[in-house]
């Protein structure tokens, strides 16, 4: 299990020192996010690329993450891996900066610790439906054969039950 330290990003050479940057690159262990209940399963690290500026004494990230997920298809519940690459961009400031609290990402001692930040930002973006792929046909609400592989000739139209007399005076 890595260390919490290793996790720390150091701020100490640009708190101080306006319009200083540092450049990040950072990779997070999958183990780092498994305190989070509804994290999607990742099939690697987290890898954070980027830079934390000082402007007017607050700091900005500005980065991308990669990682890959897997997950079940909500149509047709196959698993399957999604590669990602995501923007992310947040201010980074002290406790006491006046800023409300989900404004920022708070830094002590010049160091600043990104995990939650980051998991919020994968929640978020796979918070949507996940489509093995943008066609999928899903399962048969008959017979429950995935579509994507074989055909089955059930007849699948629903019928609002109040209308089903009316269906019945038609034959």
């Amino acid at each position: 299990m890595m260390e919490q330290n290793e996790l720390l990003i150091d701020l100490t050479s640009i708190v101080k020192s306006e319009g200083m940057e540092i450049k990040v690159n950072k990779e997070y262990p999958i183990e780092v996010f498994s305190q989070y209940d509804d994290m999607p399963s990742l099939q690697t690290p987290v890898t954070l690329t980027g830079t934390i500026t000082n402007h007017a004494g607050n700091l900005f990230l500005k980065g991308e993450l990669s990682f890959t997920a897997n997950f079940l298809c909500d149509r047709c519940l196959e698993p399957f891996d999604r590669e990602y690459t995501l923007p992310m961009e947040d201010t980074i400031a002290r406790e006491d900066s006046g800023l409300e609290a989900d404004e920022f990402i708070p830094y002590q001692h010049n160091t600043v610790q990104l995990t939650e930040a980051i998991y919020k930002c994968i929640f978020a973006v796979t918070l949507d439906q996940q489509l093995c792929r943008k066609d999928c046909k899903g399962l048969c609400s008959v017979c429950g054969c995935n579509r994507n592989e074989t055909t089955c000739n059930c007849d699948d139209t629903e019928i609002d039950p109040r209308l089903l007399k009316l269906k019945e005076l038609l034959k």
